[in-house]
């Protein structure tokens, strides 16, 4: 909390609080403050870790039964630290998870280097890393559009651009939903709308403790560059990571509380461009700025840090949401984890700590 206090007055701070946003992040906040305690971090961590490495087991699955094309990299990724006080936490986090099946190695200035050879350049500044063999990264925008591919030459109806403008519930059970002013019956509903979850979830007479954490990203094209990153860094000091996406380097990160509003704004674009040259700066000597994509979007952010999945108060209504810069990741076992719950199955992992009447 002291670090968003801070924010307030610092437009360089890797997390930001605008003061519009205060009045609807009140109650969202104390309750975001009592899970932020030593102890239900640890747990909260511990639970999101098991969805995450579950769902990157179920992605790759998913994309070489379906073929998916992505630009997908199993290279690992790398969090470097400027100073070696900075690595405790992460550290010790990381020696909780390994119990859970977590892969991660501690490096030294050296073994960073060797492990990205691109990051040389800012040698002496590197106090050290942890590299996670393990994780994988790709394009989602790419994974989704192949995955709609699939869908549709099955036999699948994608909608997109329509509006659900309520639930419609009788005796308590749902019963369908206003799609665009047409009612559409339906016997299950799942709510997966990001931050539109809780007011739909309104119109049923739910809430859900979601709120809107705007994130920044930008794209940036190879060109001529003779040297490029092999995989993705995360700079511990900016919460900001640096993805290279085939002849294209994303740089992705911070967070901004701003309410719903999805405006790109120059001084956090500087930001990411301030970090690709503290951690490449021959990189971002020679990128053309111009060409330049800039995106801003909106993570859904559960209270206590864990995502909504599972059955709510309501029969045949379901949630799957909240799940905050995990979307991605979280997004192929989440959803095999409500299946199960759906069907009646035992799923892999346990579903209490993603329970939506927690």
């Amino acid at each position: 909390h002291k670090v968003l206090m801070k924010s307030l007055f610092d437009p360089h701070s890797p997390m930001k609080l605008r003061l519009h946003a205060l009045p609807s992040l009140i109650t969202w906040g104390l309750k975001f403050l009592y899970n932020s305690s030593t102890a239900r971090y640890g747990a909260a961590s511990v639970n999101s870790y098991l969805l995450a490495a579950y769902s990157i087991r179920e992605t790759t699955k998913l994309a070489n039964t379906l073929n998916l094309s992505y630009q997908a990299n199993n290279c690992g990724s790398m969090k470097v630290f400027r100073d070696k006080a900075a690595m405790k936490a992460p550290l010790e986090l990381a020696r909780r998870l390994s119990d859970y099946g977590l892969n991660f190695k501690v490096l030294d200035t050296d073994g960073a280097i060797n492990q990205e050879p691109e990051l040389a350049g800012i040698k002496q500044q590197i106090a050290g890393a942890i590299w996670y063999p393990d994780d994988e990264s790709g394009d989602a925008y790419l994974f989704c559009q192949s995955l709609k591919e699939h869908l549709v030459n099955m036999g699948c109806i994608v909608t997109t651009g329509a509006r659900v403008n309520k639930l419609t519930v009788m005796g308590g059970r749902i019963s369908g939903l206003v799609v665009d002013g047409e009612i559409r019956p339906a016997d299950r509903v799942i709510i997966a709308a990001g931050n539109g979850s809780d007011a739909l979830a309104r119109t049923a007479g739910l809430s859900f403790s979601i709120r809107p954490a705007k994130g920044y990203s930008l794209t940036l094209h190879r060109g001529n560059q003779t040297s490029w990153p092999r995989l993705p860094v995360v700079d511990d000091h900016m919460h900001a990571a640096v993805i290279p996406l085939g002849d294209r380097l994303r740089i992705a990160g911070t967070a901004e509380f701003t309410g719903f509003d999805t405006a790109i704004r120059k001084d956090r674009i500087d930001n990411l461009f301030n970090l690709l040259d503290g951690i490449y700066p021959h990189i971002a000597r020679n990128i053309d700025r111009k060409n330049a994509r800039s995106w801003a979007g909106l993570r859904p952010m559960n209270a206590d840090g864990l995502p909504l999945i599972g059955a709510t108060a309501i029969d045949g209504l379901y949630v799957n949401s909240g799940h905050g810069h995990l979307g991605w990741t979280q997004a192929v076992g989440s959803a095999k984890l409500l299946t199960h719950i759906m069907l009646g199955e035992k799923p892999q992992i346990s579903p209490t700590a993603f329970n939506p009447s927690r």
